[in-house]
């Protein structure tokens, strides 16, 4: 009796779990059936009628009875028929040279599909189209920028309808550039749509520049054909220059020092410079030896002959004593090549004047960060310059003076003003000024030059001042 109840359980068991498995099978089935009619609808939606067909057709593999899928891909199929239908009554007009009516077929082939590119690359053969190159500018010159070709298309038949995609005419492209000699210099290709220009950066497929001289430009388009066969449509050959010749830029400068301010003695610049293009622009940059700029000037076309600098900076201000200052001359010319000169150098001088403690050199132009106590490079060129008198006083003590502003506590003020002044004789001393006959002292805001509470006078008051004991 036991056994038999144990049998009638197992098997009832068993009986749950197939059933349990039946109805979870069943459920993916559904779940994929639903997938595949929400697909098929999609692409119905969007008039893919072919792939709609598809996912129709997987529908009734799994469930041949589903209705919605048979009355969903019998309209498909229908639609795809009448698309087929217009697209080979278009090709028979095309044939009888029947463009109109051959526009008109394709046109309602379009409409069924319009995610079919051969019934656009179609209908814009019945357009006839033409294709025109240009070139911005005339001459160039490669490795600087690339060269822009414009492309431009037309058509017999002006009235194209907004939801023809113009691109789809044409399956590859190329450029080529042609010498003087009507060789092929190289070729830039592309393909599947129509380029609204091509850009060249002026090399051989070799990856070299192409020497100076003329050339040619010309483009061609394999056109898609009803045997897709092709048919090349080409531009007018289109005349540009390259030009490699760097344009000659030179600089003179009457004086190799000077005083900041001194209105008697300025330099005068000299500048010239030559080339077979015209200049399109120029630059004249004065700057520190660590190349950041101090005055620059700049313009269309040729630069000046002459230009006097009196220590004006960029930011208005006046260029401090002791700067070793280089300057140089950039000009471009219309083909875009630049020309440099030789870099010159200028000094502004050191004022040493005579005071009660001694022969003093003021430094406003000694610059730190802000809080910091950290020499940068230019101050360092600057300090090379005051070694150099130094070394004119050999026995003579020397006094580093560190001067703050009024901004912030006095106390800060005064360390910050002997971390300074301490930098600055370690740095001399770096250069080969003994140390026993060098001292510093930092007076922070005690002692200022210039009275007031302007951002000029407190320039003034942050400063540096290497004081000669004779």
């Amino acid at each position: 009796m036991q056994k038999r109840i144990y049998r009638i359980i197992t098997y009832s068991i068993i009986i749950l779990l197939l059933c349990s498995s039946a109805f979870a099978l069943s459920e993916k089935k559904e779940e994929e059936v639903r997938q595949l009619i929400r697909k098929g609808l999609s692409h119905y939606s969007q008039r893919d009628y072919k792939k709609a067909v598809q996912y129709f057709k997987e529908v009734i593999m799994i469930e041949p009875e589903n209705p919605r899928a048979r009355k969903y891909m019998d309209k498909a199929l229908n639609r795809f028929e009448e698309y087929y239908l217009h697209m080979t009554d278009g090709r028979d007009h095309y044939m009888n040279e029947d463009y109109e009516h051959a526009r008109e077929s394709f046109y309602k082939a379009i409409v069924l599909n319009p995610k079919s590119s051969k019934a656009q690359m179609y209908y814009l053969q019945c357009t006839h189209p033409k294709i025109s190159l240009s070139v911005n500018g005339g001459v160039h010159a490669p490795g600087t920028k690339p060269i822009e070709f414009k492309l431009d298309k037309s058509f017999e038949e002006p009235n194209i309808p907004e939801d023809i995609d113009l691109g789809l005419w044409g399956d590859r492209w190329r450029l080529d550039i042609i010498d003087e000699d009507n060789r092929l210099v190289t070729s830039v290709k592309g393909g599947l749509s129509f380029p609204k220009s091509v850009h060249w950066d002026g090399r051989t497929e070799r990856g070299d520049l192409i020497p100076s001289g003329k050339y040619t430009a010309q483009f061609f388009l394999r056109a898609i054909t009803y045997e897709d066969t092709g048919n090349e449509l080409k531009t007018e050959k289109v005349p540009f220059i390259i030009d490699t010749m760097k344009p000659i830029a030179q600089v003179e400068c009457t004086i190799h020092a000077f005083m900041p301010g001194d209105k008697e003695n300025q330099p005068v610049f000299k500048l010239s410079c030559k080339d077979d293009n015209k200049i399109d622009h120029y630059e004249f940059i004065i700057r520190y030896a660590s190349g950041r700029a101090i005055k620059t000037y700049s313009g269309k076309g040729n630069p000046p002959t002459k230009i006097t600098w009196g220590g004006e900076t960029d930011d208005k201000r006046v260029i401090g004593p002791g700067v070793s200052a280089e300057y140089l001359l950039l000009v471009y010319d219309s083909a875009g090549n630049q020309g440099v000169s030789r870099i010159g150098e200028i000094i502004t001088e050191i004022k040493i004047t005579r005071e009660d403690k001694g022969l003093v050199m003021n430094f406003d132009n000694i610059n730190f960060a802000s809080g910091k106590a950290d020499l940068g490079a230019d101050e360092k060129n600057i300090l090379d310059n005051v070694v150099k008198i130094l070394h004119d006083y050999p026995r003579e003590k020397i006094l580093v003076e560190g001067h703050t502003d009024d901004v912030g506590e006095q106390e800060s003020n005064l360390e910050l003003s002997k971390q300074r002044a301490q930098a600055v004789r370690e740095y001399l001393i770096s250069q080969g000024i003994n140390a026993r006959r060098i001292d510093s002292v930092g007076y922070g805001e005690s002692r200022p030059k210039v009275k007031g509470k302007s951002e000029r006078a407190r320039a003034k008051n942050r400063r540096v001042e290497i004081v000669i004991k004779d």
